[in-house]
């Protein structure tokens, strides 16, 4: 019985109009009994058997031909075969109740880079709880032919040499070679990041300060006959090659086998980072997760994101604060816990429940709230012309509990007792409904009529509960520029 798209279940689409997710957690997907009859589906269902029940019935909705669903079980192929679009079996991984199966799309037997699905299961419920679709559309991937002089078992260091536009004498060691199937665009054959350090500006940080340069190579160009956003069978090859100043790194190139064009290539570095929740647990797995929840079992839907716009230690080569264009993190309130700092390679890495992840959470979030704003085109410094950057940000303030305990929470980030609060409840997006454990890095409130933090709404305030002021400011609403308040509430 296919899905239906009732107002429990979360749409989202692409720019034309394609679905790419699903959420439902509260209207969990399982097969009706006469589909498990009429399907020959086991009466004991395994999250696989139920992930491609799923998929099968979801198909229409995600735009999938049928043949696209019906042959989960082959494995990926080394060469090119007469098989057409696909999704094939990848991986299945588990933390706590909550199970995620990947497939992999492929054409021809070969995995389609960076294209798949995964599906989101309650093990516990044996239910499914959401979906998320990167395939491809209109893949019409060119082969290359037979005799091909750069096929993955013809790749020797002297050749990667040449394509790449090194030296005979250059050392370089080849780690791996297979066939895959990329999607060419001219804008992606190197990675962003020589640009950001090329060109660096107020918003890249890091970039473009250090004395080396960001790693890359020079490969000769693209010819004509490679056509911009069409699928090619494709060379991958993974190699080790030392750049001056960073040592020896890995890298990844893919290549066209025909002519030895180079469509992509990577050093296999990246710059500061951290783990974070990027959403709450309970909206990442679809589980009533909590602060009561095991820690290993939060560790798991952990995401590593980069750490933007940081300003570089100084001196050079010192210790890397968590201080950048936007956000800044000091202490305002007790208790005075110290602000994790990192020497190279920079990763902020760090289990849930430590004051070290809320302040990685804490800088990540509220850093992203300003970035999303100038990702939209409005000028952060004009539109918040009252805002000294870098805002100050404790990712570790007290507050009081339902007992009038104390109870460290999260993360507040306070203008001026005078003007009007710019981030309002959890601009951060990081609460687990608990005031008392396992700090997220959520962004308080800071009300004119009262200096301390508020909580989020429906928290209920610090105890004791402050005196209602005669009048108060009428704050906007919505985002703008902070100013004074035009007129008082009754």
């Amino acid at each position: 019985m296919p899905l239906e798209l009732t107002p429990d279940v979360q749409v989202r689409e692409d720019v034309n109009g394609r679905v790419r997710q699903l959420s439902h957690p509260h209207r969990q997907y399982r097969p009706a009994p006469v589909d498990v009859i009429t399907e020959g589906l086991p009466r004991e269902l395994t999250p696989r058997t139920l992930a491609e029940q799923y998929l099968r019935e979801t198909a229409d909705i995600f735009g999938f031909a049928s043949e696209e669903t019906s042959n989960f079980s082959a494995t990926t192929g080394v060469s090119p075969t007469e098989a057409g679009v696909e999704l094939r079996f990848k991986e299945e991984k588990t933390v706590g109740n909550g199970v995620t199966l990947a497939y992999d799309q492929t054409v021809y037997g070969l995995p389609i880079w960076d294209a798949g699905v995964t599906v989101r299961i309650d093990r516990k419920a044996m239910g499914v709880t959401g979906s998320h679709n990167a395939a491809h559309y209109d893949v019409q991937a060119r082969r290359p032919a037979s005799d091909a002089a750069y096929l993955p078992h013809l790749m020797d260091p002297g050749t990667v040499r040449r394509l790449l536009g090194l030296g005979p004498d250059a050392e370089l060691t080849i780690n791996g070679t297979r066939a895959l199937v990329y999607r060419y665009r001219a804008r992606d054959r190197f990675d962003p990041q020589i640009q950001a350090h090329a060109e660096p500006d107020e918003s890249t940080g890091l970039a473009g300060v250090e004395p080396v340069p960001f790693p890359t190579l020079d490969p000769p160009p693209v010819p004509g006959s490679i056509d911009d956003d069409t699928h090619y069978v494709v060379t991958e090859v993974l190699f080790a090659y030392a750049f001056p100043g960073w040592g020896e790194l890995n890298w990844r190139a893919f290549v066209d086998p025909d002519s030895g064009a180079v469509l992509y290539l990577r050093a296999l570095v990246s710059c500061a980072r951290g783990w974070v929740f990027a959403v709450d647990p309970v909206t990442d797995t679809g589980m009533l997760h909590s602060a009561a929840t095991p820690v290993d079992v939060l560790n798991g839907v952990r995401d590593t994101v980069p750490l933007l716009g940081l300003q570089a230690p100084s001196p050079a080569g010192g210790p890397q604060e968590l201080r950048g264009e936007f956000v800044r993190l000091v202490n305002l309130q007790a208790p005075a816990t110290a602000m994790p700092t990192q020497g190279p390679p920079y990763d902020f890495e760090y289990s849930c429940e430590t004051p070290n992840f809320a302040a990685c959470n804490a800088y990540h979030h509220c850093d992203g709230v300003f970035r999303l704003i100038e990702g939209l085109g409005i000028d952060v410094a004009t539109y918040f012309n009252n805002t000294d950057f870098p805002v100050p940000v404790d990712p570790h303030v007290m507050f009081f509990d339902q007992f009038g305990q104390p109870a460290p929470v999260n993360a507040a980030a306070p203008q001026r007792a005078d003007w009007c609060p710019w981030l309002r409840g959890p601009a951060a997006g990081q609460g687990l409904n608990s005031w008392t454990s396992l700090p997220r890095g959520l962004a308080a409130e800071m009300s004119s009529a009262d200096s301390r933090p508020r909580p989020a709404p429906g928290a209920g305030w610090p105890s004791p509960a402050p005196p209602a002021p005669a009048s108060r400011p009428c704050w906007p609403r919505s985002w703008g520029s902070c100013r004074r308040p035009a007129a008082t509430c009754t």
